[in-house]
């Protein structure tokens, strides 16, 4: 059985490769896109595949999107074997060894098995402005940073304000954008999306923040394979309006405690919360801040 792994990155291109070669010395097969702005030479490991039509990934921006469904559509292509695609960044870094979640995954159970974290989004929560208004990230990415950004975020909201979305073509769903879904469901997804309902679900992801924390959930969801997704908290439909950690149903460890924008970068002291977690990944991790804690998982997978 193959375990076809996305790595997005965009930075630490030594870090990248550590990745990839636990990847493959596990037996597992991946998948990368290289941020353009990113040197691809410098993240050369032989045995990974690389997505050549590589997009500019701005942060909170539907570029991000397009660069993990160029991914996913590559890996289907290229590695038809596998029976379980699973989607990281050049930040997570595995925990317990990858030949054992290559067996955890081949379980007769499991082989038709998704795990994508998610809560219905719906009026009145704080974060259903994801769908209702339109920000325009990637436009927002381009824009100089101060006083010329500021001023364009603010008229453009304001005005987004004033015309909200209306009769949202499916439920939309929000959640983490690292998941782990099976083949079936991986061409369930994109054969969706070329749909006349699927191009019209895209049209607001293009113009959604975080769209990488909705497009999966939103897609997965609303096609038969939502019976394969991983239950967890309820019975796995949520209620519109429920809200719960990301970590119930992930496969990663996340530190969300400081209550910002990004979550926290771990490092040694974090390994027993992590071990402790039985998560088969975490996030995030820095090759200075955590260069401790990335020897101390790189001993686990050595053996």
């Amino acid at each position: 059985m193959t375990v076809c792994y996305l790595i997005l990155a965009h930075k630490y291109p030594e870090q990248f490769k550590k990745i990839a070669r636990h990847i493959l010395n596990s037996g597992g097969v991946c998948v990368a896109h290289i941020d353009k702005k990113a040197n691809l030479d410098d993240f050369y490991v032989e045995g990974v595949s690389y997505v050549r039509d590589r997009e500019n990934v701005r942060w909170a921006g539907y570029s991000a999107v397009k660069a993990t469904q160029k991914m996913l559509a590559q890996a289907l292509k290229e590695y038809p074997e596998a029976t379980h695609y699973v989607s990281i960044t050049g930040q997570c870094y595995p925990v317990r060894p990858l030949r054992e979640y290559a067996d955890f995954l081949a379980r007769p159970e499991n082989l038709e098995r998704s795990w994508v974290s998610f809560y219905a989004l719906a009026p009145g929560m704080r974060n259903y402005k994801l769908v209702q208004y339109r920000e325009y990230k990637d436009f927002e990415g381009l824009l100089p940073e101060g006083i010329i950004r500021r001023g364009v975020r603010k008229v453009y909201y304001k005005i987004s304000r004033m015309f909200p979305r209306k009769n949202l073509p499916v439920q939309f769903y929000q959640g983490s954008a690292y998941w782990t879904i099976s083949r079936s469901a991986a061409l369930q997804v994109m054969d969706f999306l070329k749909t006349p309902k699927g191009r019209e679900v895209t049209k607001i992801f293009r113009s959604a923040p975080m769209p990488d924390e909705l497009w999966m959930q939103s897609v997965l969801l609303n096609i038969p394979a939502r019976e394969s997704v991983e239950a967890w908290a309820t019975d796995g439909q949520l209620a519109p309006g429920t809200k719960h950690s990301e970590n119930h149903a992930n496969h990663h460890y996340i530190d969300w405690s400081g209550n910002g924008a990004h979550p926290e970068v771990l490092v040694e002291e974090d390994l027993p919360a992590i071990l402790e977690s039985g998560k088969w990944f975490t996030r995030k991790v820095d090759p200075e801040i955590s260069a401790e804690l990335i020897k101390a998982l790189d001993a686990i997978q050595a053996g």
